[in-house]
């Protein structure tokens, strides 16, 4: 099956220029017609094999049927066709830049899967599967939070890198509109998680809920500093990001080392510090990259969702204080959200109207960029 599947690789790879071209121009039409077209022909291709009793290799023809017709559709729409040509002075930009594309892809990984590994070789595998959960629930808030906003703004910060001052006030309202949602989501996991684990996962993975209090507070600034790595790219220094992933391998890799002797609580500490630690080295990499960068405006353009979220986080401590622990705690859960969700957005039309201000701009920015292309 892996033989088989091996062929999707190449195939993929015959469409890499054409989907950063679509994408760098922000033209997402095309792409969107092809992960469509592919993912419904992939799919009635694999249910068919399904249905005719051809077991686990389904899902091998439904992925090689996706690659094929996504390959098709995208040299079918797109104009560029390669040439016999070669330039080593592009060739050697390109690998230039690629070599620090590829080395922040494996630390990355490194980075993510470190913390699990070492909890199941030091803890064993009750530890790690309670770990797990908490590790799950972070990365899935910031893939929600900003894996969609942190494609379009790779190729949107490329594509203006030689407007400075555009680049820059993009770059502040794009990371406050993420604060915006993040900070107020981030904590209010926290706050609840110990009333919302037993009751979503039930009452074995209660253990889990201490550690799902801490990593996903690691969640407030790795959301905002998808930003710094994405903007450091875009102005052509993708060398900076992966120092700064380096540096967080290091660091993160000794705290685990050194805490994990307190436990699963321990590794959510260190895994918390970690991002404490390392996303603020990224953050000064780019103001010394960035000419236009101004830190009393970029920590300006964050305060007013820190302020509104500090402001719900003692609401929601104060109001679960008061509530009877005879509470079912379905309740408790429903009350402290709601209380939790009102406060903030409250808070945040009195201290933070700029930037949902901001927020609209950019929006309305973003649909005439569109229509224009």
């Amino acid at each position: 099956i892996i033989h088989w599947l091996s062929i999707g690789i190449a195939l993929r790879g015959f469409i890499v220029v054409q989907d950063a071209q679509f994408r760098r121009a922000l033209n997402y039409r095309p792409l969107t017609i092809r992960t469509l077209a592919a993912t419904l022909i992939g799919g009635a291709v694999g249910i068919s094999c399904a249905l005719a009793g051809l077991g686990a290799y389904s899902l091998v023809a439904q992925g090689l049927t996706a690659s094929a017709i996504s390959a098709i559709l995208i040299w079918t729409l797109s104009a560029w066709r390669p040439n016999v040509s070669f330039s080593k002075r592009h060739a050697a930009e390109l690998f230039a830049f690629a070599r620090s594309v590829l080395g922040f892809s494996f630390i990355r990984i490194f980075n993510s899967k470190s913390p699990g590994l070492i909890v199941g070789y030091f803890l064993g595998p009750s530890a790690a599967a309670y770990f797990a959960v908490a590790d799950r629930i972070y990365w899935l808030v910031i893939e929600l939070i900003t894996q969609t906003i942190n494609r379009v703004s790779v190729p949107m910060f490329s594509r203006i890198q030689n407007e400075p001052a555009r680049l820059w006030r993009i770059f502040v309202q794009a990371t406050s509109l993420v604060a915006l949602i993040s900070f107020p989501v981030c904590v209010g996991i926290a706050l609840v998680a110990p009333d919302a684990i037993p009751l979503v996962l039930g009452k074995d993975w209660q253990d889990s809920a201490l550690a799902v209090q801490i990593v996903i507070l690691a969640g407030v600034s790795a959301s905002v500093s998808f930003f710094n790595g994405a903007l450091l790219v875009g102005i052509g220094r993708p060398e900076l990001r992966l120092y700064a992933a380096g540096i967080r391998a290091v660091a993160g890799t000794l705290l685990f080392s050194l805490l994990h002797f307190w436990g699963i609580a321990g590794i959510a500490v260190a895994f918390l510090l970690r991002a404490a630690l390392s996303e603020p080295i990224q953050l000064v990499f780019l103001s010394r990259a960035f000419q236009p960068f101004r830190w009393e405006e970029y920590w300006r353009g964050l305060s007013g969702a820190l302020s509104a979220t500090v402001i719900m986080a003692v609401v929601v401590i104060y109001i679960s204080n008061f509530l009877p622990t005879t509470l079912d705690a379905s309740v408790t859960l429903g009350i402290e959200v709601i209380s939790g969700t009102l406060t903030y957005v409250l808070a945040s039309l009195a201290t933070n109207r700029r930037t949902l201000l901001n927020a609209a701009r950019l929006v309305r920015t973003a649909r005439v960029g569109q229509s224009n292309d």
